[in-house]
């Protein structure tokens, strides 16, 4: 990861901080390529000797770097060692919070069938009670009748003497 964001962003760069003898394209590829494991031991290099390993590159790779082009260079290696670690701070972070969306759809998906299957069960519940209340109401419906029948028989019923 270390050595792709050093290629990438050094050949952006790579106008202003290759030197005249490094004109060649496999020359700035090395340079690039030799300063990757260098990202490594970034943080734990003082400014002096990381200027020192990458001049040292420089020459194994028969280049001849500037002051400014070695200053460059140890920036962008600082930042290239701190934003790797960072990114991968972020993509831990991402993947932690895709985890955390995904278990959280799985619980929504679980309440909602849940939620079905209360409703299920409400409605049912609600259908056996009408059907319960039908039942009690045709029941009392045929008492009344009943009892209407009886007010009909008693009323037409002669009065005994008295």
């Amino acid at each position: 990861m270390k050595r792709l964001l050093c290629l990438i962003v050094a050949l952006c760069l790579l106008a202003g901080l290759c030197p005249a003898q490094a004109a060649k394209e496999d020359d700035s590829e090395r340079l690039l390529e030799s300063l990757g494991p260098l990202l490594d031991e970034a943080d734990s290099l003082t400014d002096e000797e990381l200027a020192a390993r990458i001049a040292a590159i420089g020459q194994t790779l028969g280049l001849t770097l500037s002051d400014k082009q070695i200053d460059r260079l140890c920036a962008l290696c600082r930042k290239l060692a701190k934003a790797d670690g960072s990114l991968d701070e972020k993509l831990e972070q991402g993947r932690k919070t895709v985890e955390k969306i995904l278990e959280m759809k799985e619980k929504v998906r679980s309440l909602g069938e849940k939620f079905r299957q209360l409703i299920a069960k409400l409605r049912d519940f609600f259908a056996r009670a009408a059907a319960f209340f039908e039942k009690v109401s045709a029941f009392f419906s045929r008492l009344s009748k009943g009892t209407d029948r009886v007010h009909q028989a008693i009323s037409a019923a002669p009065l005994p003497p008295r």
